[in-house]
This record gives structure tokens, sequence and C-alpha cells, in this order.
């Protein structure tokens, strides 16, 4: 099992950070985290070769990895192309796992195939609509793609905010969970009426999933109070 930090943290409105990628990554280092996640705020395909290899030094000065970072939407073969720029640097930042888009199972399909010959995975949040907006409908598309390394990032906070069992949907989906994202909420009332942005949940224990992976803390600096699920060897 391995923690991984998100940039979210340090984002502001998704459109820049409060840290350097370098602040952040040691940062990340001397509280512990074993890896850092990395938002299109801090790489995208505008990143430049400079640029990436100041992220690679930083992982290897501060000892922290990248779990996984942002790639293109995937619908035709310009995108395709756009996506092999994304494979180039999750490869020489030795990360494991990438974010995608994709318009139909075809071209996640093919997606995954061209990663998996670059021995990257695939790694989609879980999140309110779209293909895996609930444990059923994630169920469907993800056997339709049906690919070993196209699954998925579980966060159980955007389940709550459906009023969906989240706890039951880890039963559900855990041959396909790579990574688990865990965001620090304040407890509140299922009644209590929320933003969807600050949603919140809690659990009355800690759940255990048997599968090796991630735990990606993806939370606000400021929160105070946590919801913890396990992955365990």
């Amino acid at each position: 099992m391995k923690f991984s930090l998100s940039g979210r943290i340090i984002e502001v409105a998704y459109k820049y950070c409060k840290m350097s990628i370098d602040e952040f990554i040691k940062m990340a280092g001397e509280i512990g985290y074993d890896a850092v996640e990395l938002r299109r705020t801090q790489i995208s395909e505008k990143t430049t070769p400079e640029e990436l290899q100041q992220i690679k030094q930083a992982t290897q000065k501060y000892n922290v990895g990248i779990s996984r970072i942002p790639a293109c939407s995937v619908k035709d073969d310009a995108s395709m192309k756009e996506l092999e720029k994304y494979a180039d640097m999750a490869v020489e930042l030795n990360c494991p796992y990438l974010a995608i888009g994709f318009e139909t199972t075809q071209w996640a399909q093919k997606a995954a195939d061209y990663l998996k010959e670059r021995d990257l995975s695939i790694a989609i949040q879980v999140h309110t609509d779209g293909p895996f907006e609930s444990p059923e409908l994630a169920l469907k598309t993800l056997k339709e793609i049906d690919r070993d390394n196209f699954g998925l990032m579980y966060d159980p906070a955007n389940y709550f905010v459906r009023r969906i069992d989240y706890v039951k949907a880890v039963e559900q989906l855990k041959d396909y969970i790579f990574i688990v994202s865990v965001q620090c909420l304040a407890e509140a009332s299922l009644m209590m009426p929320m933003p969807r942005e600050n949603a919140a949940f809690t659990t009355s224990g800690t759940y255990s999933v048997s599968l090796v992976g991630w735990i990606s803390r993806r939370s606000s600096m400021l929160s105070r109070k946590s919801a913890l699920m396990a992955m365990l060897p």
C-alpha cells in the first residue's frame, strides 16, 4: 500500500497552484507520502522537456514518486497522437497511471491497448455524471471496455452526493479499483443540503479492500476531519 498526495490540495479554482511543483513534491516527502498525483495545472501538453526534467529531478531529490498524471480526451487519431506525448511523460516520470477522457468504448480500448505497450494503465476517477456515475453503470462500462489496464480511481465522495451506498460499491467494483481517493471532509447529516463541491460523508469505520495499489488524498488543506478507506496488500 502506498500513499499519494494530490495537487488538488494546493490548486485554486482549477486554474493555478499555490506552490511550485518542487515545493509541492518536497512538502509531500517531508510529510511522509510515497508519491504525488499531478493536476493539469501542474503538468499538461504544454509542459516543456526542460520542465519535465525539473519534475523528475524533484522526485529523485525528495524520493517521492508520481502516482497519476492527467492526459487528453481520446476521440480520434489526432488525440491518440496527443496521448503519445502524455505516455512519454509518464514513462519518463516512472508514473504508472494516467487519467483520460473518451467518447466511445472503441477509443477507450485503443488508448488502453496503446498504453499497455508502454507498461502504463488508465485510472478513471469515479465521478458524478458520466459512464461511471453509479456502480452499475461503471461495471457495464468497464466490462464493455474489457482491458486489464483500464480501471478506476475510486472516490466515495462522488457516490455520496448521489446518495449511493459507497461502501457497498467497493465490493461491487473491487476488481477494477487501482487507486482509492480519500477526501478530507466534515461530517454532515444526510438530510443537510450541501453544495456538490463541498459535499461531506463519513463512515462508521475503516473499510478494507484486498488489493495492492494507491491511496490518493485529494482534500483541501483547510479541512479538519477525514474519512479513510484502506487498501491492503
